[in-house]
């Protein structure tokens, strides 16, 4: 792998990390579905990942 393809997984990695925590964050606050759903094409728009609850 080149290190140029190790950046790109590690950034992707992030993203995915940053939009995993939004969405946990509303899972914890009590937000409704409808707001998860919302939330997650905005994700996956800005992040390239929509988020999954990790709690």
């Amino acid at each position: 792998m080149t290190s140029q393809h190790n950046k790109e997984k590690e950034m992707d990695k992030k993203r995915k990390g940053a939009a995993d925590k939004i969405i946990d964050g509303m899972v914890v606050d009590g937000a409704s579905q409808q707001d998860i759903n919302t939330q997650k094409k905005a994700n996956k728009k800005h992040f390239g990942h929509e988020g999954e609850a990790d709690i």
